[in-house]
């Protein structure tokens, strides 16, 4: 028992701690989640506006890209749609309040607010 007490502490501290690197780069996925709208910004941008009306830059892993259309859509590495502007997400990755988020752990589309 107490081997697996140790493991969880082990995996939850992992799971929690994020560093930076030098170029300001994010180490390790932070268990942030952020949600709100996706909203295509031009034809190769996808930000996110928060329930209270933030806009919010976001910072795409490189599991994903952006699909230039209308809607712009968030695929993934097969080109499958995971997202459209307009849908209601939660982004999982890290959030720097006025600097934007960075997605690194999904991205799950919500039912819409009725």
């Amino acid at each position: 028992m107490r081997v697996l007490g140790i493991a969880l502490v082990l995996v939850v501290a992992s799971a929690c701690t994020i560093g930076i690197e030098p170029n300001g780069s994010p180490v390790g996925c932070p268990l942030a989640v952020i949600e709100g709208t996706l909203v295509g910004q031009g034809q190769d941008s996808l930000s996110l506006v928060t329930d209270d009306g933030e806009a919010v830059e976001v910072d795409w892993s490189n599991a994903v890209s952006i699909r230039a259309g209308s809607p712009t859509e968030l695929v993934d590495a097969n080109g499958a749609v995971i997202a459209r502007a307009g849908d209601r997400v939660a982004i999982s990755g890290g959030i720097l309040r006025g600097q934007g988020a960075w997605e690194c752990g999904g991205v799950h589309v919500k039912p819409s607010a009725s």
